[in-house]
């Protein structure tokens, strides 16, 4: 868990930037263009509490680089999005509650004034707004470049950790957040998954290298170990102080 202190980010309305608790949520069966549109929401929607904002059509294609030209294709993507949005299993626990919901709500698609309408559940603001600890940041334009969903979702998980250079996960655990199918070997996950992650990745982590390791004694790999250059901190404008790896 990284902790820190957020002094002032010279490209606020470019950064994408949420509650690490969202990074337990796999995006199951979310497309390419569904991953860039919720990202573009909740960076749309941060530090808004759960003010509601509108969005031209216009805005979102130039947001998230949208390569199709007709209304009724964004549309559906904009709707397809949300009804995914619906199904994540967002879930938080403590010792007296389980508490499942979705970030966002009141969305609304207007093909007419072409704009959607959207806020955050005002019960939990928390994930967007006040981020002082445990938050994951990143640049929205880095996020929508990569183009397979896998490398997506591994590029905002390590992006949680992008101050220590580390990152370790259970094979169990890759599989659910990167969503991969069951049925995928380990060759399989090699040259579907870890392949595309080593070719786009490290454009955006220097030194990146993935590791195997082995359950003791036994030829199953049981972790994915995950190293890079860790980034710099700026002292005077930038971005996190105080920063702790438990």
């Amino acid at each position: 868990i990284i902790c820190g202190k957020v002094i002032q980010d010279d490209k606020m309305n470019e950064v994408v930037k949420y509650h690490s608790q969202m990074n337990e949520v796999a995006f199951s069966k979310f497309t390419e263009q569904e991953l860039n549109l919720f990202f573009m929401l909740c960076q749309q929607l941060k530090e808004k509490g759960s003010r509601e904002i509108q969005l031209s059509f216009e805005q979102i294609r130039e947001l998230v680089k949208y390569k199709f030209t007709g209304n009724d294709r964004l549309v559906k993507d904009l709707d397809r999005t949300y009804s995914k949005m619906l199904g994540l299993n967002i879930k938080l626990e403590n010792e007296k509650e389980i508490i499942r919901f979705n970030i966002f709500t009141d969305y609304r698609i207007s093909k007419e004034k072409k704009e959607i309408t959207i806020r955050t559940h005002e019960y939990f603001e928390f994930i967007l707004n006040s981020l002082d600890t445990f938050f994951t940041r990143f640049e929205l334009n880095e996020f929508i470049n990569i183009r397979s969903t896998y490398s997506k979702n591994m590029y905002r998980l390590l992006k949680q950790f992008r101050t220590t250079g580390y990152y370790k996960i259970t094979v169990e655990e890759f599989r659910r957040l990167l969503d991969i199918p069951k049925n995928y070997r380990m060759s399989e996950i090699d040259k579907k998954v870890l392949m595309h992650i080593k070719k786009e990745l490290p454009n955006y982590f220097k030194k990146l290298e993935i590791k195997k390791i082995k359950k003791q004694g036994k030829r199953e790999i049981q972790f994915f170990e995950f190293t890079f250059e860790k980034e710099k901190i700026k002292s005077k404008k930038n971005i996190v102080e105080e920063i702790t790896l438990f």
